[in-house]
């Protein structure tokens, strides 16, 4: 490894050799962590994890093979569809007290069609010697549908008991019967059928309350204003405050893909550009509906509730509306744990607010707000994206007049969440339920000269609230050992008496509380390419290091003396620095190549359908897509990716992309395309610019792209198009990246040049 250069190298110096090691490292060793599945908790069987019997007459529709998710109204339920004479069956094991809960719905474009519909839910003894009768099903339950008028447009909840079966195993069945010939369109939805037994349950639940864009000091536990948060005050004098907690990105889907994962975002590939948690990733309900636990998640924001956020994964039940509001929130999750009361369940309670736009109710905009001001935002703030990217800052008072309005939103989060915990009270479970309180990100009021979220690693975006209440966080503590959001799901796993069974790189937070581990250790997050930046960040108490890895600039803070972080001593830490970015290089995965083949224009305009190939050398490591997708497809295996992706029709949202990920080191793809299964010179522009490839087939190095290169700010009013943009992995001392848009200091430069960095 090379040594210093000079007495004044660079943070970043040694980031490209530390890089290279590290992905060498986890290549050959294979330590990335994953979680096997746990062991199914006797408690509880969730049937959508056993494999099914399908059964139906040969002139109906085949119920599918496996369970879907479906939406009724704003719930998603993850079940079966059974038509008409079709049955779905399950082996169970009946012994004492065993319950069966599940939720129905029946869907038919023509109600009338229902007619004689019944669904009935038997079950049939295990046949003892198979020379006798076989044995009667045992009616449990049955329905009608047309009398159950509710049920085209809300799911029906169901509790059957077993009391009069004897014990026995067998098998248990979903029936669906009707005379109506051919087929009429109707089918019953089973979701979340779970076989339980309440003697048998742990009497343990956890609430998982993640708040969008919840500055630390919002709250009066945190030097906030007393009267925007009393509630979690109050609660707070019987729980352990965390003060110097940390998440892991300053954007929502990665920071809450950490909370939910245990993980680091980059090393489940859940970055600012995939905005969700793959399908490889583990997340804390995956575990827990193994362990017989019922799991719902409530939430308002899109990177969670859509459909492809990942964050459904293991999750029986998921209410979704975007921008809901506090209030609506907590009336859904009131059902959920009423609903749940006699299992145990785990439930991540996201809450949309305070996220901007600001719009409180009138009640907190009177108690909260300056009287006086008679500005633009009296009653709502919505102009986030024009401060987005403001060279000025705005007036103070109208700076003022927009945090007083996050703040009444606070207001309406903090009174909802006092209603949470009050039903809790109500319903006797309080003192069973293991409770947390965590946020994704803050929010910047130009303390540094920004607004908003996502751009930056500073403490007013990653440095967090985090409440616990439960066993083992008992009374008004205050813990000053640093934490981080990571930790969360060690302490779950931990307060369950679950063993983890991979690898976490935070720990449980018990183990601080009780004094077994009392010193501070790093914490890590990092940035996601929000705004042409990747960044990585270290707290080693009292220093904060922040390392750009694509300018090579670096930023130190000494928080205990400088906690608003206004001056960087990096000068006089340089040694420092770099130990800590190589420590947070080695902890957290490099940043990876990725590809975006990006279609974007007039939502009137362009080809109905664009159809390729994508070969990448080395092997896909992964695949995703943003914007709507609705009737779009691609698949992927080995070095190999097909799609067929429609032309922009939605004017809410103008453009969709395949986010392609190579494996460890792949820097190039060949890309062949067709609109409407014909080349077309003029729409596909494969080189990070508007200059089409008129053979509409193209090998891209991701290193031969400009950066940063973007789609052109005409191209919603051209013609639909596709093209190909690129974010670089780590620069190489092969294919150094030309830096000349970033203005850097010239002994910077001239290091970076030296070290191979720059041109």
């Amino acid at each position: 490894m090379a040594g210093k250069r000079s007495n004044k190298l660079h943070a970043a110096s040694l980031v490209r050799v530390i890089t290279v090691l590290a992905m060498l490292t986890l290549m050959v060793v294979g330590c990335i962590p994953g979680i096997r599945q746990a062991e199914s908790h006797p408690c509880a069987i969730s049937l959508l994890l056993v494999d099914p019997i399908f059964r139906s007459d040969d002139d109906r529709k085949p119920i599918p093979e496996g369970p879907a998710r479906y939406t009724i109204r704003e719930e998603t339920v993850e079940g079966y569809s059974l038509p008409p004479n079709g049955v779905l069956g399950f082996p169970v094991d009946l012994r004492g007290n065993t319950r069966l809960s599940f939720r129905w719905a029946a869907i038919t474009p023509h109600p009338v069609y229902f007619g004689d519909l019944e669904i009935r839910v038997e079950f049939v003894p295990e046949q003892a010697d198979p020379e006798d009768e076989p044995p009667e099903a045992i009616l449990l339950h049955e329905d009608f549908p047309q009398q159950v008028p509710l049920c085209v447009d809300n799911w029906i909840d169901v509790v059957i008991g077993f009391d009069d079966i004897e014990a026995s195993s067998g098998e248990l069945r979903f029936v669906t019967e009707s005379s109506i010939p051919g087929d009429p369109g109707i089918n019953v939805l089973v979701g979340q059928p779970v076989v339980y037994y309440p003697d048998e349950m742990r009497n343990m639940n956890v609430l998982l309350i993640g708040v969008d864009t919840l500055r630390q000091d919002a709250l009066a536990i945190y030097g906030g204003r007393s009267e925007v948060s009393p509630n979690i005050t109050r609660y707070s004098e019987t729980a352990v405050i965390f003060d110097n907690a940390w998440s892991q990105a300053p954007f929502t889907g990665p920071s809450f893909a950490s909370m939910v994962t245990g993980q680091y975002p980059s090393r489940i590939s859940a970055t600012f550009t995939t905005v969700q948690v793959p399908d490889p990733a583990t997340t804390i309900s995956e575990i827990l509906i193994r362990e017989g636990f019922a799991t719902g998640m409530i939430c308002g924001n899109p990177y969670l509730g859509a459909e492809r956020s990942g964050f459904s994964q293991g999750v029986e039940s998921v209410w979704y509306r975007l921008h809901a509001t506090p209030t609506d929130s907590v009336e859904e999750a009131k059902k959920f744990i009423d609903r749940s009361q006699d299992r145990d369940w785990f439930l991540f309670f996201h809450l949309m607010d305070p996220h901007n736009p600001y719009d409180p109710p009138e009640e907190y905009i009177d108690s909260l707000c300056d009287p006086d001001y008679h500005g633009f935002y009296q009653t709502e703030f919505a102009d986030m994206y024009e401060w987005n990217y403001v060279t000025q800052n705005p007036p103070e008072q109208e700076i003022n007049r927009a945090r007083e309005l996050y703040d009444a939103e606070t207001a309406d989060v903090d009174n909802s969440i006092g209603q949470l915990l009050r039903h809790l009270e109500e319903t006797g479970q309080m003192e069973n339920t293991l409770i947390i309180l965590a946020a994704d990100h803050g929010e910047e009021f130009f303390e540094h000269g920004q607004y908003g979220h996502g751009q930056t690693l500073l403490d007013e975006l990653v440095h967090l609230p985090l409440v616990v209440w439960g066993d083992g966080f008992e009374g008004s503590q205050r813990v000053e050992t640093t934490v981080a959001n990571y930790d969360i799901v060690p302490t779950i796993l931990s307060f369950l008496e679950i063993p983890p069974t991979g690898e976490y790189p935070g720990m449980p937070l018990q183990e601080i509380v009780s004094g077994t581990f009392g010193e501070n250790r790093p914490i890590y997050g990092e940035g996601n390419l929000r705004r042409g930046n990747h960044r990585k960040f270290s707290v080693e108490w009292p220093y904060k290091c922040i390392v750009d890895y694509f300018t090579g600039q670096a930023w130190v803070y000494d928080l205990e003396n400088d906690p608003f972080e206004m001056t960087n001593i990096f000068e006089e830490n340089m040694e420092l620095a770099q130990r800590i970015s190589i420590d947070a290089t080695h902890e957290m995965l490099p940043l990876q190549t990725t590809f975006l083949v990006t279609i974007i224009g007039s939502p009137v305009d362009g080809p109905e359908r664009f159809t390729g190939t994508v070969h990448v050398p080395g092997g896909v490591g992964h695949v995703t897509v943003s914007g709507p997708m609705e009737g779009d497809d691609y698949s992927f295996e080995g070095e190999n990716i097909t799609f067929d992706l429609s032309s922009i029709t939605r004017f809410d949202n103008p453009k969709k992309a395949l986010i392609i990920y190579p494996m460890p080191g792949g820097d190039v793809i060949e890309l062949s395309v067709r609109m409407d299964g014909e080349i077309d010179p003029t729409r596909f522009c494969p080189n990070g610019n508007d200059v089409p490839e008129p053979s509409c087939t193209a090998i891209i190095d991701i290193y031969d792209l400009p950066w940063p290169n973007r789609i052109p700010t005409d191209a919603i009013e051209r013609p639909v198009a596709m093209y190909v943009l690129g974010i670089p992995g780590y620069p190489d001392e092969d294919n150094p990246i030309e830096y000349e848009h970033v203005e850097l200091d010239p002994e910077i430069r001239e290091q970076l040049h030296a070290l191979g960095y720059i041109n």
